[in-house]
């Protein structure tokens, strides 16, 4: 604040100098330089207060966005129970999962071992009263940290790629 002041002080100096008709002995300044000096101070003043109310609302908008999504998601989730699309309801249930774990991954209160078995139960549990299964991948989830490395694939040098497919090939020659 006080270098605000300074600054639109500092900014209305120049003006007083180049606008001074009258003369010089007196040090007082014209009254339309004290009003334009007055004017860019409330100007200033306000900038300020603006600034932090717009910095303000994008927090706003962060929450309303996900505030939208989740009644979108709601609604739909009603909508597809009533019509007994139970297929697109365990859909939207397990959308509503994974957009939970992405935000707790990318949260600051991300712990990599912290149990995550009892919400794959919990989803699984929702997807029996649907009558659907739950799929194949989220069995293996126990942490959070599982969860995480779904996210990174191995990368394989060309060598390992060429071994592991002729040891399948091995594999199906045995067989038949």
């Amino acid at each position: 604040m006080k270098r605000l002041c300074t600054i639109s002080l500092l900014a209305t100096m120049p003006i007083a100098m180049f606008a001074y008709y009258g003369d010089y002995s007196s040090i007082e300044l014209p009254g339309t330089i004290k009003f334009l000096t007055f004017i860019l101070f409330v100007w200033g003043i306000l900038e300020v207060i603006l600034f932090f109310k717009v910095w303000g609302m994008t927090n706003n908008v962060k929450k309303i966005q996900t505030e939208l999504t989740r009644s979108n998601t709601t609604e739909l989730f009603r909508k597809y129970r009533l019509l007994g699309l139970n297929d697109k309801a365990a859909e939207i249930l397990i959308q509503v999962f994974l957009n939970d774990m992405e935000k707790y991954i990318h949260s600051d209160s991300y712990y990599s071992g912290e149990k995550i078995d009892n919400k794959v139960a919990e989803l699984e549990f929702q997807l029996s009263q649907l009558e659907e299964k739950l799929p194949k991948g989220f069995k293996n989830l126990k942490t959070a940290e599982d969860y995480y490395k779904l996210g990174y694939m191995k990368t394989l040098k060309r060598a390992q790629l060429e071994e592991e497919q002729k040891e399948k090939a091995e594999d199906k020659t045995q067989v038949d």
